[in-house]
């Protein structure tokens, strides 16, 4: 029991290290953000990048023209990482290249409306003939081609709710601070958004042979003055901006926005689309290219220093991603405009999506660099309809049209929220759309009080402060945020900082039956922490409780009665879970925080517990991980090296079938793993993908997972990067599970 409170006490420590490394990161080198193979696209024989790229051909030859954002071979970092000169230059080169590769075409190619140029990333988007495309795959120039994909909207008074009024009263109400909406425009003429709107833009695309119309004011592609970013209108869907600005930053009589007191900028992104095919059958409808988007970003980018600007806020999505590394790769262009925002202090805040997704989110939400948002319910008894069903809410449910993922970055309410739309009434709309601009305004609000601080400070006090929410669509727990505990908590004073870990990492139990495990609490802050103690997420199925442990892992204290835990002391916890109901995954959280403290980070397969629930006794697997350097942490001699964990499993339930699998979980890092079932002396008895076997009771089982870099460097981030051994129940669920993290230089 020593030797497991020591490596709880190990794990605390590592979680500490990738903050403290990256407070320390300042400049950053320019790099290529697509593999450098040196040859062009046409030459390259990797069947992913020949695949789109005919995806692509084909798209032209079908409709005569496809509209592409093309990628350039410059080396680009944020520019908020670059000194004036190295911005000026890549600015530059950014430039240069793109005339070069549009001269390549012909003068056809490049007309009026046909090109959009970005100033501060290396990419252009345009609309190509299949000759004009076979063209650019040839030019040394080219590093990749996408295409410009586009995205959809994504559709009471829920701000006391999440602390609103508590912010306003203490005198944060967001004044001072602006956030960017890019949407289908404002209607600043509504009393709800009088005097709101300081600037305004327009992007939208007019390529009539595809059936595609111009919103902005004129018909013009593009615009930045006043009147510009007025909401469309004529087409379903025009008044969603307007609802969404409402949300942020509306201020009325009887109730206000989150930021009642922060200001607009208003910006018209959308296109009209008359084509049946694009509108799902019933034209005309509305939706937005990714160039058009990046133009709007760009536009923020350019205003950073004109305006206070606390946050972009973009309701919009489309596509449907799992995975942060495959989602960042297919959407290159934004990412990179996200990231230059991000690197000057500027989230970008996007819905995760309605597709009821349990376990991708849409893009640009997929996005690492960008702050995803899932909706909630903050009122209880009634119902919404639509592509899902939710009847009879209660408080803090997860939407049902709500996408979700392990990458979520937080939740906040967005089924019938009240706001204003064009013409100067109100209306109950439900969405992702409608929670985005929940956490846009809070953002200013946290602004007004701290306008120095960074984006990863902002969303980890949101994080450390939200009430999880269990999604039981999934086993996911992610945070609803609390604007009122945030701001409580985004101080200067000193105060307890706590950090933690679990273990076991899983469990499996009969419904009914207890399971317990270990927690331990560090408090590396300067201030005592007060009245700590455990909890579990809203809508867990099942009760709770604990007890504090001495050092020697007995039971000492009184059952659930918080404890305090002094400056740069630990506490541990025994904690005990009882499910109510059967269920296949659950993976909880364990939230320790105290009453004058921030909840601890929460950080996946370090301190959170995974549960399984089944109606019959169950094998139960309690497993551990250990790495050669005794810390948690499998250290690659380099990005192509090999290194190893090894792993024991004690079963102290009854004997079943299992399959043992080696996973990053979705990842998406840049390594490969062998699963090896060993001996209790290391002596390997099969590998494989994937190993499945009857355990029977008492047994303990012996893995090995060999760990291979495929060629690039995994940053030292034990929060984030980590791999797991799944011992999971044929046919779904798990037994069992334990994990490491990993770096490679």
């Amino acid at each position: 029991m020593t030797r497991v409170n020591r490596y709880l006490f190990a794990l605390s420590l590592v979680v500490l290290l990738p903050a403290q490394a990256q407070a320390q990161a300042q400049a950053q080198e320019r790099v290529l953000l697509t593999p450098n193979s040196g040859q062009t696209l046409a030459e390259q024989t990797d069947p992913s990048v020949e695949g789109s790229l005919q995806t692509l051909h084909d798209q032209a030859v079908e409709f005569g023209r496809v509209r592409v954002i093309i990628g350039l071979r410059i080396p680009f970092a944020p520019e908020g990482h670059l000194d004036a000169a190295t911005v000026a230059e890549q600015r530059n080169d950014i430039q240069a290249l793109q005339s070069n590769v549009l001269n390549l075409l012909p003068a056809s190619a490049r007309s009026a409306g046909k090109i959009t140029r970005f100033e501060t990333i290396p990419f252009f988007a345009i609309s190509v003939t299949p000759e004009e495309l076979d063209i650019l795959q040839a030019a040394p120039g080219v590093i990749s081609i996408q295409e410009d994909k586009t995205a959809e909207p994504t559709l009471n008074y829920s701000v006391p709710y999440i602390g609103g009024e508590v912010a306003w009263s203490q005198g944060f109400s967001g004044a001072g601070q602006t956030v960017a909406v890019l949407d289908t425009g404002v209607d600043q003429n509504h009393p709800f958004l009088a005097g709101k709107v300081i600037a305004e833009a327009c992007y939208s695309t007019q390529t009539p042979s595809l059936g595609i119309e111009s919103l902005c004011p004129g018909g013009v592609a593009s615009s930045t003055t006043p009147g510009s970013g007025v909401n469309c209108s004529g087409v379903v869907g025009c008044e969603h901006g307007t609802h969404v600005a409402g949300i942020v930053a509306g201020k009325g009589a009887s109730m206000s926005g989150v930021a009642k007191d922060a200001n607009l900028i208003a910006m018209q992104i959308f296109s009209k689309f008359t084509h049946s095919d694009d509108c799902n059958g019933s034209p005309p409808c509305i939706k937005v290219f990714e160039s058009d988007y990046i133009k709007g970003l760009e536009r923020v980018f350019a205003l950073k220093n004109t305006y206070s600007i606390a946050a972009v806020n973009m309701s919009i999505g489309g596509g449907r991603y799992s995975n942060q590394t495959v989602c960042n790769n297919a959407n290159l262009p934004a990412k990179a405009a996200i990231d230059n925002l991000r690197s000057v202090g500027i989230p970008t805040i996007i819905s995760s999506g309605n597709n009821g997704y349990p376990d991708s989110l849409s893009t640009p939400a997929c996005i690492s660099s960008a702050i995803s948002v899932g909706s909630t319910w903050a009122s209880a008894g009634e119902s919404w309809f639509g592509s899902c069903l939710d009847f009879n809410s209660q408080l803090d449910q997860i939407s049902c049209f709500s996408n979700s993922a392990f990458f979520l970055s937080l939740l906040a309410p967005g089924s019938n929220i009240d706001s204003s739309i064009p013409g100067g009434t109100y209306e109950l709309y439900s969405g992702t759309s409608m929670a985005a601009p929940h956490v846009a305004g809070t953002w200013a609000v946290l602004k007004q009080k701290q306008s120095t601080a960074t984006v990863s400070t902002l969303l980890n006090t949101l994080t450390q402060t939200g009430t999880y929410i269990l999604d039981t669509r999934n086993g996911i727990s992610k945070p609803r945020i609390n604007v009122d505990l945030a701001l409580l908590f985004l101080s200067d004073t000193p105060a307890p900082q706590l950090y933690s870990a679990v273990l076991p990492y899983a469990r499996a139990t009969q419904s009914g039956k207890t399971v317990t495990a270990f927690a331990n609490a560090m408090n590396v802050g300067a201030v005592a922490g007060e009245n700590c103690a455990p909890s579990l997420p809203v809508g867990t199925p099942g009760t709770f409780s604990y007890q504090t442990t001495n050092a020697s892992n007995q039971l000492v204290g009184t059952p659930d009665t918080p404890v305090t835990i002094p400056a740069g002391s630990t506490q541990n916890f025994l904690i005990a879970l009882t499910p109510a109901e059967t269920f296949p995954l659950v993976e909880l959280p364990i939230l320790i925080k105290c009453t004058n403290s921030a909840a601890a980070p929460v950080f996946y397969g370090v301190n959170t517990f995974t549960l399984s629930s089944y109606a019959s006794p169950t094998p139960d697997l309690v497993a551990i991980g250990v790495t050669p350097s005794n810390d948690g942490v499998v250290r690659l001699p380099s990005s192509t090296g090999t290194g190893f964990f090894a792993t024991a499993a004690v079963n102290i339930g009854t004997g079943g079938l299992i399959e043992a699998v080696a996973t990053d979980l979705g990842r998406g890092l840049p390594v490969t793993l062998q699963l090896c079932e060993t001996t209790a002396t290391g002596e390997t008895t099969v590998c494989g993908n994937q190993l499945t076997r009857t355990v029977t009771a008492n047994e303990t089982l012996y893995y090995t997972i060999f760990v291979t870099g495929t060629g690039k460097a995994i940053p030292f981030d034990p929060a984030a990067n980590r791999l797991f051994l799944l011992l999971n129940r044929v046919g779904g669920g798990r037994y069992g599970a334990t994990n490491v993290a990993v770096t490679a230089p």
